[in-house]
């Protein structure tokens, strides 16, 4: 009960919010609390009134506000992978590329790594190893860049994601690589939580392996 009544308290938070800021005429306040109220509709399933708002939200901003934009086109993909519309998101992407190319890293690393992920489902929806070598090219400039903005902890992330893509199509030792490497940037980093994503990553593959006593210890 606390979690969903979490998320009608903000929900009625950000509209107190929004009308304020209509009000006031605060048209980059505006399109971000909007952003915001995107996101409580898609974390609470409701797809289509995320979309619509995510919508509205886009179309307040001007060429200056960039990172807002950035973030705005992010959460619209995701929408579309939680629905199941790969194609949707990937169209949304490709669209945006050009705006994401003069992007700092952190902000290219994201398209990066969303672009990789619509692949990902795609791959695994229609067993496609076309998408499958698609998805770890756009995987691998997502962690550089996450890397040059000092964001270890999204590029480890994403290193886990390639291991998951490619044990599930039974590349095993090139999974094992890039696990080894997020091990190592997350040892480092003492992130318990993602550390432990990690090693169940690790355990399927050592399981699929067949090697049954190393995948039970890890």
């Amino acid at each position: 009960r606390q979690i969903p009544d979490a998320q009608e308290k903000a929900k009625d938070l950000l509209t107190e919010a929004l009308r304020k800021f209509k009000s006031q005429g605060q048209k980059v306040k505006v399109s971000e609390t909007q952003y915001e109220l995107g996101q409580c509709y898609w974390r609470a399933g409701a797809y289509d009134e995320a979309r619509l708002i995510l919508e509205e939200a886009f179309k307040g901003l001007e060429d200056r506000d960039k990172e807002l934009k950035a973030k705005i086109i992010i959460r619209s993909a995701s929408v579309e992978i939680w629905t199941g519309k790969y194609y949707r998101a990937k169209q949304i992407l490709e669209e945006a590329k050009p705006f994401f190319d003069s992007a700092n890293d952190a902000l290219k690393g994201r398209w990066y790594g969303q672009m990789a992920l619509v692949l990902d489902k795609l791959a695994n929806a229609e067993r496609n190893t076309e998408y499958l070598d698609r998805a770890v090219i756009e995987y691998t400039p997502a962690i550089y860049h996450y890397e040059q903005a000092k964001h270890e902890r999204y590029a480890a992330i994403n290193l886990n994601n390639i291991a998951m893509l490619l044990y599930e199509f039974g590349r095993y030792d090139d999974a094992h690589e890039h696990l080894d490497r997020a091990v190592r940037v997350l040892t480092r980093l003492k992130d318990d939580g993602l550390l432990a994503q990690v090693k169940e990553t690790r355990a399927r593959v050592l399981l699929a392996e067949r090697r049954y006593r190393e995948g039970n210890r890890v």
